[in-house]
């Protein structure tokens, strides 16, 4: 009970900073940056299978 009391206190305190977050979070494009990240592993020899399976699903 104490947790969901806090936990609404914090939210409501928050507010504003969660709102921001969820935009910014809707705003990014995953392709742009599973493209970044296997062009980096790429650049440095690094095993990218599973990103570039992931990429598929796109």
């Amino acid at each position: 009970m104490l947790r969901k009391l806090l936990d609404a206190l914090y939210f409501k305190i928050k507010r504003n900073e969660i709102k921001k977050a969820r935009y910014r979070l809707r705003k990014i494009n995953i392709e742009a940056i599973l493209r970044l990240i296997i062009r980096n592993c790429e650049e440095k020899d690094i095993k990218n299978e599973i990103l570039e399976k992931g990429m598929t699903i796109f």
